[in-house]
């Protein structure tokens, strides 16, 4: 049993590698870009769910929570797309972390898409927040 986990063990380690080998820095950037793409739409709709809640904090939740299960389910599939895991993806930039701030640094577009969806993210974040707060009646910062 003990040697069955050892291999076990060696097999997943094997696999994780081989993983990361195939796993690109163009392909941690475009994964990041869908991410981020996924990221503007789902805050797009928590905002619409907090407008759509007329007030009512349950009813929030209950949305937001159906939000979260939904792009959770998209995150895994975009993932599933590059076969990389989750944990996989985070650990990329910092076991590649110069690769990756090169490839960054030598492509302007990707550069600029990237922190575009990063801002837009940031504002539909913030949107929400005042959404959110005045649909509740609370002060939320």
């Amino acid at each position: 049993m003990r040697t069955f986990l050892c291999a076990m063990c060696v097999l997943v380690v094997s696999l994780a590698t081989l993983q990361a080998q195939e796993f690109t820095v163009g392909d941690y950037w475009r994964l990041t870009g869908a991410q981020l793409v996924l990221s503007v739409e789902e805050w797009k709709d928590r905002i619409v769910a907090a407008e759509q809640a007329h007030g009512n904090s349950q009813q929030l939740l209950a949305r937001s929570n159906a939000i979260t299960k939904q792009y959770a389910t998209a995150r895994k599939k975009l993932l599933a797309q590059y076969s990389i895991s989750e944990l996989g993806y985070l650990h990329y930039s910092t076991d590649h972390g110069r690769e990756v701030e090169s490839f960054l640094a030598e492509n302007d577009e990707i550069r600029g898409q990237i922190e575009g969806f990063r801002q837009q993210v940031q504002s539909l974040s913030r949107t929400f927040d005042q959404v959110a707060a005045s649909m509740l009646g609370g002060d939320r910062k």
